[in-house]
């Protein structure tokens, strides 16, 4: 068996989507795998026999006959990686903009098809994005060498309802849908990253769909010694889709109880560039503090040095709407740490329904919750005890690496030609 990954971002640790790969194809063998993928950085996860970039810039140069149609890349550092990489910034326009760059182009040139035609590969893994051009490719691609597709839907696009708002999000949204149906009356089988969303998408397209839900690179520390009391929690990820708003919620919590309690309760957040606009939301807020996008060693440094981890998720309909079936990709290695974990994000989303139903989290669904439940976090060592045991034994039955990439394997075997 050799699969071909395709991507919108390499297998690196600067993206989620890239971390994800990495623990989904953890089991395969390096000879098994090759990646082709949309973005002009370099793979810093060494997986996979051979990687191949195809940029927005190398396509518009093949529109007008310029240009080789892209490049072989190898395993670098993380520098050569920016996770906004792109010709095009992201708005639904653009988006359309940006397909109609890829439709138009003739970008399957000769380099990329030798390429293919060397790994020659059995079966085509596309990760599924916002991008219609990369169903194009993944149908494109196993029309002309006569490999099944397995399509990956991590991000919920086709039932998102709040895409029909505005004639641009409406077309978007439309062109989207018809081309999702397209490319799985191709498909062989579906993998999603959980339950809830594997039941629509079977009910609706009549596929195999498996559930495959995403793998901890992140380890016990079993020498870590935990403080007897809690009172630092970290956050570490994006600010995106209303998630600094609901930061600002906890942050505004642990300000009044400090207050009252006379403590000294925090809360770091390791996020990167942050807005000015979102700076001078926090500027009377004391207990939080902004930091930069920590990386390899000194993640691993900052991340195990934290007394509690937060995962947080925005309350607006539209934001429910968007990452209701969606999974954080750090919640794998939140549980998988033994530390204790604090959510606070809505009901009716899969991330906060995993955590309800594996009892794994101290979770505030809630804003009128906030201050009881950050209380228990700080307050009662039982409990806290209790969500890190049951965390643990979330991330061994749903998250462990290698069960993961087995069951992959095992999906991906059953659709080999």
């Amino acid at each position: 068996m050799k699969v071909l990954v395709l991507s919108h971002c390499q297998i690196a640790e600067d993206f989620s989507i890239g971390k994800t790969l990495a623990s989904l194809f953890s089991a395969f063998d390096k000879s098994e795998l090759c990646q082709l993928y949309v973005h002009s950085g370099t793979p810093t996860i060494d997986v996979c026999n051979s990687y191949f970039s195809l940029t927005d810039k190398d396509v518009l140069k093949r529109l007008f006959f310029l240009g080789s149609g892209g490049r072989e890349t190898k395993v670098s550092s993380y520098q050569n990686n920016n996770p906004k990489s792109t010709a095009f910034k992201r708005s639904k326009r653009n988006e359309l903009l940006r397909d109609l760059l890829w439709r138009i182009s003739p970008w399957y040139g000769s380099k990329l098809n030798d390429w293919i035609k060397r790994e020659k590969p059995s079966c085509i893994f596309v990760a599924l994005g916002s991008g219609r051009f990369l169903y194009d490719m993944a149908l494109k691609i196993s029309k002309k060498h006569g490999i099944p597709i397995v399509a990956y839907v991590c991000d919920d696009f086709y039932f998102d309802k709040t895409a029909d708002k505005g004639l641009v999000n409406k077309l978007w949204h439309k062109k989207l849908c018809k081309k999702t149906e397209q490319l799985f009356s191709k498909t062989k089988a579906i993998v999603s990253i959980c339950p809830e969303l594997s039941e629509v998408y079977a009910n609706k397209f009549n596929r195999p769909t498996y559930t495959v839900m995403t793998g901890s690179t992140i380890s016990r520390l079993k020498n870590r010694n935990r403080k007897a009391r809690i009172e630092n929690v970290r956050y570490f990820g994006k600010l995106s889709l209303d998630r600094y708003k609901s930061i600002l919620d906890v942050g505004t919590t642990l300000d009044l109880i400090n207050r009252f309690d006379k403590q000294s309760f925090s809360l770091d957040v390791f996020c990167g560039d942050v807005s000015r606009e979102i700076k001078d939301l926090f500027k009377d807020v004391q207990s939080v503090r902004f930091h930069n996008f920590v990386r390899g060693e000194e993640f691993e440094s900052e991340f195990y040095a934290s007394d509690a981890l937060l995962h947080v998720e925005g309350f607006e309909k539209s934001i429910i709407e968007r990452v209701k079936y969606s999974i954080s990709t750090k919640i794998a290695d939140y549980l998988a740490s033994g530390i204790p974990v604090f959510a606070y994000g809505p009901d009716g989303i899969a991330s906060i329904a995993h955590l309800k139903r594996n009892r794994s989290a101290v979770i505030a669904t809630q804003r009128d919750q906030l201050e009881p439940q950050l209380r228990e976090l700080f307050y009662n060592t039982a409990l806290t005890d209790s969500v890190s045991k049951r965390a643990l034994e979330t991330a061994e039955n749903d998250h462990n690496s290698r069960k993961v990439s087995e069951s992959l394997y095992h999906v991906l075997s059953s659709v080999q030609p």
